[in-house]
């Protein structure tokens, strides 16, 4: 009795479903190796905008109605963050403002003072890439110490254990092989003062 060659016996339709199936998985496998360079670059420019926003605090205190007034916080977030920003972005100025509306006011509004940030947590939420643009959502939990206002007591609370976590949600692109920031999409943050 003769047997049937190997090629005879195995159904080729699904060979060929495997070889297309393999190469689909080594096509997606390759596409996010290749991304993961440019994830890592999108997440130190979130942080370096996360920590323009948190670290001008420090540099603004002790600030109070009496001592500085919001315009200077304004102007400080405004430098930190226009290097950040690509060039053809008009958008610098108005998520400065946007940042100085929600920081100044939750965390150092009624004379509060913030000593000293730092950096404990940080999570990125979505990072999205399609070819020259990208759109990434960091969340970033800051210990705090110094004087915070407490909104649910109304006072001035010194702490050393004070939690500030801070939500970016940025569009990014690609200019001249470098990532910069095109717009801060939202900003949001919640100060806690530790008790």
């Amino acid at each position: 009795m003769k047997r049937k060659s190997f090629w005879r016996r195995i159904n080729r339709g699904f060979v060929v479903s495997m070889a297309l199936l393999a190469a689909v998985l080594i096509y997606v496998l390759v596409t996010q190796l290749l991304l993961i360079p440019q994830k890592q670059q999108l997440t130190e420019l979130a942080r370096q905008a996360a920590d323009a926003i948190v670290g001008t605090e420090v540099l603004t205190s002790p600030v109070g109605p009496e001592t500085q007034p919001k315009a200077e916080y304004l102007r400080k977030v405004t430098e930190a963050l226009e290097p950040l920003f690509a060039e053809d972005s008009d958008y610098a100025a108005s998520a400065a403002q946007q940042a100085a509306e929600m920081m100044f006011d939750s965390s150092v509004i009624g004379g509060g003072e913030i000593r000293s940030t730092r950096l404990t947590v940080e999570k990125v939420r979505s990072c999205s890439i399609e070819e020259d643009v990208a759109s990434l959502s960091l969340e970033s939990t800051y210990e705090i110490a110094g004087k915070l206002y407490d909104p649910y007591t109304d006072t001035v609370k010194e702490t050393e254990k004070g939690q500030q976590i801070l939500y970016l949600s940025l569009s990014l692109k690609k200019t001249d092989g470098q990532w910069e920031i095109y717009r801060i999409s939202s900003v949001g943050s919640y100060t806690n003062t530790g008790d």
